[in-house]
């Protein structure tokens, strides 16, 4: 049963990253068969990730919310990794869609309201907050966009999940760091989009939940 709702979902995810990604010329500049094999692969991994999360059976305003996260995340990711940028329409898109998730996880929930609002609005200060402080001392080495990221992550997953995020998404991004300039030679100005891995760590703390 979880493998056939890991497929269907899955290749719904699929056809959503692929059209955010031809919408930001993304796969339009690949060949047709790197096209292919980017559908297959992208089948594959998202297909594998809701297999291993479907059996946590959370309820389904939990479901929903983290199938809008890392559907909207992996084609942010995908962005940010080609043109180094993170759309302001896809967070706008997350926060709608999330704030729609909110409204409907407190009808369901009605004597919960104000730990659901309390846990959504504290995780999107603290994303907006914390990585703004990050942004300034770093002298924008984690761009605006990464903050405005961090913000739509912390109003989904709240203040807990998100500082995981974080620390795994920069432990990642440490890592990539050390092999650009250990093993590929690259000067340490190289620049790293944060998308990625803010993608790796995201998946890592929600399976881990």
């Amino acid at each position: 049963m979880f493998l056939v709702g890991a497929v269907a979902v899955g290749i719904l995810q699929t056809v959503i990253i692929l059209k955010i990604w031809k919408i930001y010329g993304i796969v339009s500049k690949l060949s047709k068969e790197k096209r292919n094999t980017v559908t297959v692969l992208t089948v594959g991994i998202t297909v594998l990730m809701n297999y291993l999360l479907f059996q946590k059976q959370w309820e389904s305003t939990d479901s929903i919310n983290s199938i809008v996260v890392y559907t909207l995340l992996a084609g942010i990711a995908g962005i940010d990794l080609k043109e180094k940028k993170i759309p302001n329409k896809l967070l706008m898109a997350g926060m709608m869609i999330r704030t729609g998730i909110i409204l409907s996880e407190c009808i369901i929930n009605f004597l919960e309201i104000k730990r659901i609002m309390i846990h959504s609005i504290t995780g999107f200060v603290f994303g907006l907050v914390f990585l703004f402080i990050l942004c300034t001392i770093s002298r924008q080495g984690i761009g605006y966009g990464d903050v405005k990221l961090f913000a739509w992550l912390g109003y989904c997953v709240g203040i807990l999940d998100t500082y995981n995020i974080l620390f795994y998404s920069a432990l990642f991004t440490a890592c990539a760091g050390l092999y650009l300039v250990l093993i590929k030679k690259e000067s340490k100005k190289t620049e790293i989009p944060f998308g990625p891995f803010v993608f790796m760590g995201t998946y890592l703390v929600l399976f881990m939940k």
